[in-house]
């Protein structure tokens, strides 16, 4: 079966169109905002407005991004070194039954650091899966 590889950035034109259309919507109520202002006297709001439909000038003029910003706090090393600690704690976890036995407070912290290093290792290892933020 053949493998499905998807590009990180799809060129996608839709996406482009839609997004000058509301860049240009907002830039043309941010001038119609200042000429209100400007013809009321007031001068402060005027100026505002006026800085708005600049700054929104300048992204209109900006080309879009090129590829999405990842939602990820964790890269795979950390995921791997997460893992391997857990494995560590495990293992741990089994020697000091197999040694001190069930009952001992050795194994009790040994069984609460268990607990505590797969909370970590789970939610290391969901981070990003609902894409980016936003």
């Amino acid at each position: 079966m053949a493998e499905l590889r998807v590009p990180v950035y799809v060129r996608d034109p839709f996406r482009a169109h839609f997004r000058s259309l509301i860049v240009g919507s907002l830039l043309r109520s941010a001038e119609v905002e200042m000429t209100l202002h400007q013809a009321s006297g007031h001068q402060f709001r005027a100026r505002k407005a006026e800085l708005t439909a600049q700054r929104l000038a300048g992204i209109a003029d900006a080309p879009p991004m090129t590829a999405p910003v990842s939602g990820r706090w964790f890269g795979p090393g950390t995921r791997r070194l997460t893992f391997g600690v857990w494995l560590a704690v495990v293992v741990l976890l089994v020697a000091d039954m197999l040694t001190f036995g069930i009952r001992s407070p050795v194994t009790i912290v040994a069984d609460l650091g268990v607990i505590v290093i797969t909370f970590i290792a789970f939610f290391v290892s969901v981070d990003g899966i609902g894409g980016p933020p936003g």
